[in-house]
């Protein structure tokens, strides 16, 4: 028994060593798991503007903006102008325009940075927002800051930023013969006669004229009424042309997925000499509308030219203050 006795202790000693090491492996985990401890802050917004390049935007931010949605994110998190494709966003709120305060749940000591998406006469909830991906008129971010322990408030600014002038304009190579699905997977190629890639113009001047066969054109982007009403839209081309305007707020890349021949505001398609169509739609002044239009050359000459009639105006080529890209 004695003998037994001695045998006994170690391996209750080994046995419960083994025990503690499995707690404390899983204690170590659970604080993994949990991650950083928390808190909520209410975030003063100190907005400033660090460019002005799309009309009708006010320099004070807070001037006209309805609705803007803030998305708390680690520092290291890229911005995305589709804040639904954000990675590893901690949580998106709304402020509060009347202080310009957001109440935010936040890691405490970790480096984070907030981004903003604007919106000028529509007022949204955060799960409207969340459900239906709708385009922002502005942008903003801050700098990368911290909240510590016992913090309840913070004060930071945020640089509110717009669109780029122009549309995004892309020659790839292949005449796309009136199949839409041709520009998914061409072949971009580039020609000293087509001035790009941003176009606040399409003329013979800057997409070139007779200089070409077998390519294709994709110029897409926003068109930002500045009137209220009817606003007619032309192609005029040798050979085929398609365009395309959305509904407002929508973006880009939703109006391409649903771009079909029936949705055309001008189907001007077909291998043809130079020919002019138009279709006409009501706009809304100061929105934002999506754009997209396409251009294929077979053979012989080649033409492009897009122009517009504002509800009060004459027919222009000139896209400035009207043509926009996001980037």
């Amino acid at each position: 028994m004695r003998k037994n006795s001695k045998l006994f202790i170690p391996n209750v000693i080994t046995l419960l060593s083994v025990l503690l090491l499995v707690l404390l492996f899983s204690a170590c985990n659970n604080v993994d798991k949990a991650g950083p401890a928390t808190a909520t802050v209410s975030i003063k917004l100190n907005h400033s503007q660090s460019s002005s390049r799309m009309a009708g935007v006010s320099t004070s931010f807070t001037a006209g903006a309805d609705t803007e949605l803030i998305a708390l994110v680690p520092d290291n998190t890229s911005f995305q102008q589709k804040y639904l494709s954000l990675e590893n966003l901690y949580q998106f709120a709304l402020t509060d325009l009347s202080t310009d305060t957001v109440s935010l749940t936040v890691p405490l000591d970790t480096a984070i940075k907030l981004y903003s998406y604007a919106y000028f006469g529509e007022i949204f909830t955060v799960s409207e927002l969340q459900s239906t991906a709708r385009q922002p008129v502005q942008f903003g971010n801050t700098s990368s800051f911290t909240i510590s322990s016992g913090d309840t408030s913070k004060e930071v600014t945020l640089k509110s930023f717009d669109y780029s002038s122009g549309l995004l304009g892309l020659r790839y190579a292949g005449y796309f013969n009136d199949d839409l699905s041709f520009f998914d997977n061409a072949t971009e190629e580039t020609h000293a006669s087509f001035v790009g890639p941003y176009f606040d113009n399409i003329t013979t001047a800057t997409a070139g004229t007779n200089y070409d066969d077998t390519y294709s054109v994709q110029w897409k982007g926003y068109f930002k009424a500045a009137e209220t009403g009817t606003h007619t839209f032309y192609t005029k081309s040798d050979d085929s042309s398609w365009l395309w305007l959305g509904s407002k707020l929508t973006p880009i890349e939703t109006l391409i997925s649903e771009r079909s021949s029936s949705t055309a505001l001008v189907n001007n398609s077909g291998v043809h000499a130079t020919t002019t169509r138009s279709g006409q739609i009501s706009l809304t002044a100061g929105k934002l509308y999506p754009i997209l239009i396409y251009f294929g050359e077979n053979g012989g000459g080649d033409i492009i030219e897009v122009s517009f009639t504002p509800p009060s105006g004459t027919t222009t080529f000139n896209g400035t203050n009207y043509f926009f890209h996001a980037e």
